[in-house]
Parts: C-alpha cells; sequence; structure tokens
C-alpha cells in the first residue's frame, strides 16, 4: 500500500507538471524531488519488517520533503502562503497600531483633559476620528509592504504591482510620458526581465514604443 499510495501522488505530481505552466512546472518539480527522495528514505523503514537485513539509514532523508516545500514557498510562491503572511502581519500590524492610539485617546480624555462631553471633546473625538480614516489607507498599503521587504526581499505581487501602475496612469495623456512612468515602475515594481510594449496610433496600427531586451 505504501508504494502504491505514494506511486499514485507522484503519478498526480506528473501530470500536473505536465499540464501546468512554466511557473508552475517549476513549482511542482521541486516539490516532487523532495517528496520522492523523502518517501524513498523513509521506505527504508519497512525492509526490516520483512526481514531483509537493511537499517533504515536513509531516513535522514525525510526533511527533505519539509525543505522542499518550504524553498518553493518561500522563493517561487508554491501556494502563494507569501500572500497569506503578508496579509496577516501587515493587518495585525494595523490593528495594533490603531488599538494603541485609541488607547492613547482615551487615556487623554479621562485623565489629561478636565472636561466632560461638551463642544471641545466632540470636536477633538471627530479630529482623531478623521485623522485615522486618512492615514488608513496609506499606512495599510506601507505595512502591506513590509513583509515582504523583511521575509521575502520585497517581492511584490504582480497585483499590487499593476494596481499601482494603472492608479499612477490615470492622469497621463501624453505617449512619451506614459511609456516613461511604464519603464520606471518596471524598474522599481514589476522588474520585467524583457519584453514590448505597443501603442495603437491613430490609424488603428501598433506601433512598437519600448523595447526591454534579456
Amino acid at each position: 500500500m505504501y508504494i502504491i499510495n505514494v506511486g499514485v501522488g507522484h503519478y498526480y505530481l506528473l501530470l500536473a507538471i505536465k499540464q501546468g505552466n512554466p511557473f508552475q512546472k517549476k513549482q511542482l518539480s521541486i516539490v516532487m524531488i523532495g517528496t520522492f527522495l523523502s518517501f524513498l528514505g523513509a521506505g527504508t523503514n519497512f525492509l526490516l519488517w520483512f526481514r531483509i537485513p537493511f537499517p533504515p539509514i536513509f531516513n535522514i532523508l525525510i526533511p527533505l520533503y519539509i525543505i522542499s516545500v518550504a524553498y518553493a514557498i518561500t522563493t517561487h510562491r508554491f501556494m502563494n502562503v507569501r500572500l497569506v503572511i503578508n496579509r496577516i502581519v501587515a493587518y495585525s500590524l494595523l490593528i495594533t497600531i490603531y488599538a494603541l492610539l485609541s488607547l492613547a485617546a482615551i487615556y487623554l480624555y479621562s485623565k489629561v483633559l478636565p472636561f466632560g462631553i461638551n463642544s471641545p471633546t466632540l470636536f477633538f473625538l471627530c479630529i482623531l476620528i478623521i485623522a485615522g480614516g486618512l492615514f488608513f489607507h496609506p499606512l495599510r498599503l506601507h505595512l502591506q509592504t513590509t513583509p515582504d521587504r523583511f521575509l521575502f526581499r520585497k517581492k511584490y505581487e504582480y497585483e499590487q504591482a499593476i494596481r499601482e501602475f494603472g492608479e499612477a496612469c490615470q492622469s497621463v495623456i501624453d505617449p512619451a510620458k506614459l511609456i516613461g512612468l511604464f519603464k520606471d515602475k518596471n524598474k522599481n515594481l514589476i522588474k520585467m526581465k524583457a519584453g514590448k510594449v505597443y501603442l495603437i496610433n491613430k490609424g488603428g496600427d501598433f506601433k512598437l514604443s519600448l523595447f526591454i531586451p534579456k
């Protein structure tokens, strides 16, 4: 049963590798190598059960499964766990910051300010609420890049990079400025190694406007 289960599992892994895109093929190939060596090492435990005089010395290969999966996750975004960690850390920091600010405001209201609920107090609380609303979005965007900066060497999600590029070019009309903006965003965010950018002219024809060599 052990051989059948391992064999069937790796058969489906091979199918997924053949049917996947190049990015998925690289991810699954790393995982498959790790799982194959790990199960191969674990299989030596069963030899003594059948009175085959071979000690399970290859148990040392079992951790290769964990190592291969961890490597695929951190380096090749396997299962997109990086995005989950990014959001958990970012929103945890955001909630912590706003909780501390709220506690500070409550302490200031109860200990420092001698007056009760009146117009100045309500005005002060309204200012805090407005300030919190204004700083929420920029702070969230900044905190979302913090896990990448420290855990994943600042690898941006393609969705985030495209969104930032779209927001930046909303007010750009001049094609030359648009191409310059794309070059800048590609250098700082997308980091595309090679590609071509075409723009449509007034006649409806495509014109090569930017070439990024390998």
